[in-house]
């Protein structure tokens, strides 16, 4: 089953992203998420995947940022499989995220805050991973 997630405030152009780095790498990317990964201090970033692991850097994940020089910077983002994602689900049935520690997410009156660094809500969560470029319960 697919998980249907809304996904707030995106770091790039996550389509732009998908199609450059497909047709680069020849293999198929497809957009995660987007998240800090607080235990190495990252910025936001956009979270991508691929299927087979990159040939040089033997990850499967990246991630897309701009550092404090507002340059884009392109990292290893495999730990995103080692996060939680604490989501709440709207009245149309999609599942909303805080992306970053004070993003404050809020949709139909209900909201999650927190990031990956707590969670602060008003109403049920269910807490999710991300496997294989996908979210799991």
């Amino acid at each position: 089953m697919t998980l249907n997630v809304k996904h707030d405030k995106n770091v790039t152009n996550v389509e732009k992203v998908t199609e450059l780095y497909s047709q680069e790498d020849g293999v198929d990317i497809k957009y995660v998420c987007t998240t800090d990964i607080p235990k190495f201090n990252v910025y936001v970033a956009d979270i991508f995947y691929r299927d087979t692991p990159h040939p040089t850097f033997n990850n499967k994940y990246f991630g897309l940022t701009y550092n404090h020089l507002d340059q884009l910077v392109i990292f290893n983002a495999d730990t995103v499989e080692n996060l939680n994602f604490s989501m709440f689900e709207d009245d149309k049935g999609f599942y909303h995220y805080s992306s970053y520690r004070h993003h404050f997410n809020k949709v139909d009156g209900k909201f999650v805050d927190g990031g990956r660094s707590y969670t602060r809500t008003n109403t049920s969560v269910k807490v999710f991973h991300v496997k294989n470029g996908v979210f799991v319960g």
